[in-house]
């Protein structure tokens, strides 16, 4: 079977380290925001799961794959962007 990139070691790791992130942040527009970011991750990763199962069982390849990786990328650079910007690291 065909292991969805949400499920992934390495993608567990990194919402992992930004819950841990979020958790302690202070009440306020900062922790909302990188929460935010982090469920809209989520969601296209789910979306680029759920893509690609249809991919498989339908036997055909699609350009939104790419489309969804391009988001995926954004999500993840924004994350990282505030947790710098804000200075924020746990490891």
């Amino acid at each position: 079977m065909i292991k969805s990139l949400r499920k992934t070691n390495a993608f567990q790791n990194d919402i992992a380290r930004y819950n841990a992130i979020i958790t302690k942040l202070p009440e306020g527009d900062k922790k909302n925001e990188i929460s935010h970011l982090l469920s809209n991750l989520i969601q296209e990763v789910k979306k680029m799961d759920d893509l690609h199962m249809e991919f498989v069982y339908n036997k055909q390849m699609n350009s939104l794959g790419s489309e969804f990786r391009q988001r995926i990328f954004n999500h993840r650079k924004n994350l990282e962007n505030k947790i710098k910007e804000y200075n924020l690291h746990l490891w």
